[in-house]
């Protein structure tokens, strides 16, 4: 937590902020994830009856899995930008001293007892440490896309995808904290300043709050400040991508657990952490396989449509032929 704000504080931002998105709830209709037909049977045979209602679990993965470290790099330089042209304008309107500047702690690590051994590329990586990085479910908004199918999500035709209709999303798990779908942003591709704007405001409320408390209660500012930024650089960088991956279109939902629920954590068989996300299975809305997938595979899902509560109309094969 950083003063009175936390990571669900950020994520009321970014629901607060999708919901003024125009394309929002058109997008989020047919939001669709490409996985493995091992993974379908996973989540169609392990549904959760809670509150006379059916759900299914999504796995949330760790974002530090989801993006490599040169993004990571982008996402903190990104963050340190804005806070710097933030702390310009404030500081001179408001005449705020500069050892409270957040974008100034690299000069003051080297006279840290603390922190004196520890390097900038040591701190950038504590900032992104499992214990601040959100979990994100990945999205994209091309369903049954020859692009998609090729790529290892689709598994070359082999996998399938499942779209799903978020619009009256319900998380019900007291462990997570859970935002709306949101767009990513690739740099300087269409819709980045949508997403840009949004991650701007949380950063400026995240800000706000740091100084709050650095002004009115007792801390140990140089940790108050690196507790501030590892919030808001995991946040931030859970929405920034390459623009070499706009093709992708990728939407996400970010979770976190709560500070007392990380037994909720899971790993797989990579040893990637992931906590589970029940979504009511109204959310379902088609399974598309891909075009290697057996005749026989398809027609058993058709069988058991009923299962799902989907009309086996729409469960059916690709029909996008790959090249």
């Amino acid at each position: 937590m950083v003063g009175n704000m936390d990571i669900q504080d950020m994520i009321d931002i970014t629901n607060e902020c999708s919901d003024n998105m125009q394309e929002r709830n058109e997008v989020i209709r047919s939001l669709a994830q490409y996985t493995s037909v091992d993974a379908l049977h996973s989540i169609t045979n392990n549904l959760v009856r809670k509150n006379n209602q059916t759900y299914f679990i999504l796995r949330a993965t760790s974002a530090l899995h989801t993006n490599d470290r040169e993004e990571l790099k982008h996402g903190y330089d990104f963050m340190m930008d804005i806070l710097k042209q933030m702390e310009e304008r404030i500081g001179n309107e408001n005449n705020r001293p500069e050892h409270l500047f957040l974008s100034n702690y690299a000069k003051e690590l080297s006279s840290s007892e603390k922190h004196k051994d520890e390097s900038h590329e040591s701190i950038l990586e504590w900032f992104y440490n499992s214990i601040w990085t959100p979990y994100v479910i990945s999205l994209t908004r091309k369903f049954d896309d020859l692009t998609m199918w090729n790529k290892a999500y689709g598994r070359s035709g082999e996998g399938v995808c499942i779209v799903f209709d978020f619009t009256n999303i319900e998380y019900i798990d007291s462990n997570l904290m859970t935002n709306v779908p949101m767009m990513m942003a690739y740099k300087d591709c269409p819709g980045y300043w949508q997403t840009f704007n949004i991650l701007i405001i949380a950063i400026q409320k995240i800000y706000n709050s740091y100084l709050y408390v650095a002004q009115n209660r007792e801390a140990n500012l140089l940790d108050l400040k690196l507790h501030t930024l590892a919030s808001m650089c995991s946040f931030v960088s859970s929405y920034i991508k390459g623009a070499q991956w706009h093709d992708e279109q990728e939407w996400r939902i970010m979770c976190t657990t709560k500070a007392d629920n990380s037994d909720c954590i899971k790993y797989d068989e990579r040893n990637r952490p992931y906590v589970e996300v029940l979504v009511p299975l109204s959310c379902l809305k088609k399974i598309i396989f891909g075009p290697k997938v057996d005749d026989d595979i398809i027609k058993e899902f058709q069988q058991n449509a009923q299962n799902i509560v989907l009309s086996p109309d729409n469960i059916y094969k690709s029909k996008t032929p790959l090249k």
